[in-house]
């Protein structure tokens, strides 16, 4: 390689051509054939409703909770994405996700249900 993409070829300098949407390089007077994709504007449902609908979004990350992994009420609203000010506690605390959450000394703990049943059932979470 030479500076200037110019190369040497038989003691011949010859210009390099790059193509300017993939920047495949070329020869002279090469042609490419590219693939246009179509890219529609806007959002899908399910893509609207993981980025407004607080039941959706709860209700989403409540089936990836693990068993025997229990995470606090503020490490549950994290791993959501929920900011303040938006109405999410009176989501959080819908009957709906009564079997996702235990109470103990004040603190609400989430987990997956049978991991909650199991310490309710033991005393030791409400």
């Amino acid at each position: 390689m030479v500076k200037n993409g110019t190369y040497l070829k038989n003691g011949e300098r010859k210009q390099k051509y790059k193509c300017s949407n993939c920047g495949y390089e070329t020869k002279q007077g090469e042609i490419i054939e590219t693939k246009v994709e179509q890219k529609i504007a806007g959002f899908t449902e399910e893509q609207f409703r993981a980025k407004f609908d607080l039941n959706f979004i709860v209700s989403k990350k409540c089936k990836e909770l693990q068993k025997g992994i229990y995470l606090s009420m503020s490490e549950f609203i994290k791993l959501c994405g929920i900011t303040p000010g938006s109405g999410y506690r009176q989501v959080l605390e819908h009957p709906d996700f009564d079997n996702y959450r235990g109470r103990i000394r004040g603190d609400i703990y989430w987990s997956h249900p049978e991991s909650i049943s199991k310490m309710k059932t033991e005393g030791i979470l409400i």
